[in-house]
């Protein structure tokens, strides 16, 4: 079974570097990204990745 993950940041200026050097610490196969506000409900990669 492939393990999957998902990062999430707030604005476009923040950078998801450490979230993906944990990823890769835990192996994960694919990995899921987005820069959106927490009061955005349009989530589409997380909605992919549910998919």
């Amino acid at each position: 079974m492939s393990k999957i993950g998902y990062i999430s940041v707030s604005t476009e200026h923040q950078e998801t570097a450490r979230q993906q050097e944990i990823m890769g610490s835990y192996q994960v196969d694919r990995i899921f990204s987005e820069k959106l506000s927490g009061a955005n409900k349009d989530r589409p990669q997380l909605k992919a990745m549910l998919d």
